[in-house]
């Protein structure tokens, strides 16, 4: 396995909180064999809210609690710093991540590896793009525990952590390629 296979493998564990074991890998040659995997090992449903609108939601009541301001005073297009300037940046995050169950680290930068150059802080942010990220990286916690996966929503999870973990260009990728030589993933 490749290195950029290797790093896809961990974000996509780590993303549905599911251990994959070697050989089963070994297997999931293609980005449709490992929706289908998934699907068969998680729990799925037929109909669920949008990820990234649980995690706008999720994150949004957070920084409410944490702030204590209403909450429907911070639309997706709110940054930390314009509603807490007077807060430390640090010590703002490790608050609304542990009210998230989230190690600080998920909220302190833009986990794309693509745009390092671009890292910002979480406040420098806005919180629609944070809760985007979320709901790519973390989405098992950003949903409730006792809902369901929908295959659109492990669809988009396996898909969006292939164009920002490695690059891969979606318009290009059907689920019948392969990761290593279609997606070049060796």
């Amino acid at each position: 396995m490749g290195l950029d296979l290797i790093e896809y493998a961990l974000a996509v564990e780590d993303a549905f909180e599911l251990s994959i074991p070697d050989d089963e890998w070994a297997l999931l040659t293609t980005p449709g064999k490992l929706i289908d995997y998934l699907s068969a090992h998680l729990r799925v449903g037929d109909a669920g809210p949008p990820l990234v609108q649980t995690a706008f939601y999720r994150l949004r009541r957070a920084v409410a609690s944490e702030l204590r301001i209403d909450r429907k005073t911070i639309a997706p297009t709110s940054t930390l710093r314009a509603l807490a300037p007077q807060r430390s940046e640090r010590e703002l995050m490790h608050a609304v991540a542990a009210r998230l169950g989230l190690a600080p680290r998920d909220l302190s930068h833009s986990p794309v590896l693509g745009a390092l150059s671009q890292m910002r802080p979480v406040s420098a942010r806005t919180l629609g793009s944070v809760a985007q990220e979320l709901a790519m990286r973390r989405p098992a916690k950003m949903k409730p525990s006792v809902s369901f996966w929908t295959r659109a929503q492990i669809t988009e999870v396996t898909m969006r952590l292939l164009e920002h973990e490695v690059g891969v260009d979606l318009a290009k990728v059907q689920p019948h390629h392969t990761f290593v030589g279609d997606l070049g993933m060796g």
